[in-house]
């Protein structure tokens, strides 16, 4: 997926998950991973071109706020987003820098299952999923104040 796909994902289950001790912290960090990988497994399409690269960047932004904007949860739908899109950094890492040549997290391995679509189609799939997931956290939000 997207790093915005990911990034929607995580913000959306900060704006559901409480966080009013440091476990529910812990969970929500491992709540953004855990999604990563589960939707690493859903068909998409990914470019490497920079502008697309910087498209997708700024549409984490857009979402993230939107989200925090809508429910007035800053820093879970933050630690959210951040914890499920924070995996894809390394694709940036392995392709730009000396010091990871590989992938290291698991449903970026060479060997992880995945499915490539045609840019409509995968593109289409994942707007779909970001329009419903942004839906999903202004419907099931938690109150701003726990």
């Amino acid at each position: 997926m997207i790093v915005s796909a990911h990034a929607a994902a995580g913000a959306a289950l900060g704006s559901i998950m409480k966080t009013k001790s440091y476990k529910d912290w812990a969970l929500l960090v491992a709540a953004g991973v855990a999604s990563h990988v589960v939707l690493d497994f859903v068909p998409y399409w990914y470019s490497d071109h920079p502008v697309f690269i910087a498209v997708d960047t700024a549409l984490v932004f857009v979402i993230a706020g939107a989200i925090i904007y809508g429910t007035g949860r800053f820093y879970p739908v933050l630690v959210g987003a951040i914890a499920a899109a924070a995996q894809d950094i390394e694709h940036v890492l392995a392709e730009y820098s000396i010091f990871l040549e590989e992938a290291v997290f698991i449903s970026h391995r060479p060997w992880f299952p995945r499915t490539i679509l045609s840019p409509f189609w995968g593109l289409l799939i994942q707007a779909v999923f970001i329009v419903f997931v942004i839906w999903a956290a202004f419907r099931y939000k938690r109150p701003p104040k726990e």
